[in-house]
């Protein structure tokens, strides 16, 4: 629901071609606003990794009993849980497939479903919309019907349809690279020159 929008408008402008590219970004054309877009999404994944490998950080670094420590007692832990990462990712170079998979079966239930559906128990009585802190600009009725409208809509189009395809994704890139790739989708469409032609990953961009 998030995504869907974009991805429905890029399938739209690119079509088949856009099918086994694993990035939509690989299909602009070569220019100012792609390098602008690779680079927000470079800025955004440093964040990401940030956020997500603070917590095994601190997991490793208490394990060894250096998380109380200077900085330096830290670097060589911190070093490999990073290298580890990386291992990780140059083994399965479909992290993406990976990644899509996880996300239509755990960001969509924790993002959207889990939440409406707490809504919807916890303020199934009278009594409980009464004592709400907040009431919602829109009539309760139309608040738990928006709220179903998400759980459902999440449910088959986000997990299930989500879930089905990102799994196919999945088995079919873990099927055709294995681990440690040695040329990942270097067949498939990496942009799009000045005159509209395709480019590919061995070709001059």
């Amino acid at each position: 629901m998030l995504t869907g929008p974009t991805s429905y408008m890029v399938n739209l402008a690119f079509g088949v071609a856009n099918y086994d590219q694993a990035y939509a970004l690989g299909m602009l054309n070569v220019g100012v606003a792609r390098n602008l877009a690779l680079l927000l999404m470079t800025v955004h994944q440093t964040i990401s990794y940030g956020m997500f490998a603070l917590p095994l950080f601190f997991m490793v670094e208490k394990r060894l009993g250096v998380h109380g420590g200077d900085l330096g007692k830290k670097l060589l832990p911190r070093a490999v849980v990073t290298f580890s990462i990386y291992l990780i990712a140059v083994a399965f170079p479909f992290i993406d497939s990976i990644n899509q998979f996880l996300g239509a079966v755990t960001t969509i239930p924790v993002t959207y479903i889990i939440p409406c559906l707490a809504h919807l128990m916890y303020f199934n009585t009278a009594e409980a919309r009464r004592k709400a802190q907040v009431s919602p600009v829109l009539s309760w009725e139309l608040m738990s019907l928006l709220n179903i409208t998400i759980v459902v809509v999440g449910s088959l189009y986000g997990v299930l349809l989500g879930g089905f395809i990102t799994f196919n994704s999945m088995v079919k890139a873990s099927r055709e690279y294995g681990l440690f790739a040695k040329c990942y989708q270097c067949n498939t469409v990496v942009a799009l020159n000045d005159d509209d032609h395709y480019l590919y990953y061995d070709d001059e961009v």
